[in-house]
């Protein structure tokens, strides 16, 4: 009856164990990773990069550390605009990059090798529409630690 009740008190902190690390808002690392990008987008970005760096020092083997070195290594996609793609609608261009596997959004990490690849896109668009343009873009840094893009169509 003893190891019975010992294998059954075994099995059942197992099973805890196991769902408190599948249950992100019981995982410590989780909810610093949660309260620093929140924090980012709302524009607090001491607090924010604070979080980060708490979390990146304190579970340094967790993925979520992983993706706070992220955020703080590449700016934040804080605005995102397209001049002179008409008659082409933003949700479509953005709905063509999500397809195409480009990954360029508001409140996602910038990473110079998706510009590339969505001016192509852009490109292939505008000549899908039959208008005769070429893609510029632009881009300037915009705190916190974020960045803005401008995609100019060109006649």
């Amino acid at each position: 009856m003893r190891k019975t009740l010992t294998l059954l008190l075994v099995l059942a902190s197992g099973a805890l164990a196991a769902q408190t690390k599948s249950d992100p808002s019981q995982d410590p690392a989780a909810q610093l990773y949660e309260r620093g990008i929140k924090a980012l987008v709302k524009g607090n970005a001491e607090a924010g990069l604070m979080e980060l760096k708490t979390l990146i020092g304190t579970y340094p083997q967790t993925i979520y550390a992983v993706m706070a070195q992220e955020a703080l290594d590449f700016p934040m996609i804080r605005k995102l605009d397209f001049h002179g793609f008409k008659p082409l609608a933003t949700k479509d261009i953005l709905a063509k990059f999500e397809e195409r596997g480009v990954s360029l959004a508001v409140e996602k990490p910038y990473h110079v090798e998706n510009l590339d690849r969505a001016t192509k896109v852009l490109q292939d668009l505008l000549a899908q529409k039959h208008i005769q343009a070429r893609v510029k873009s632009e881009t300037k840094p915009r705190e916190p630690h974020g960045i803005e893009i401008d995609f100019y169509a060109v006649k």
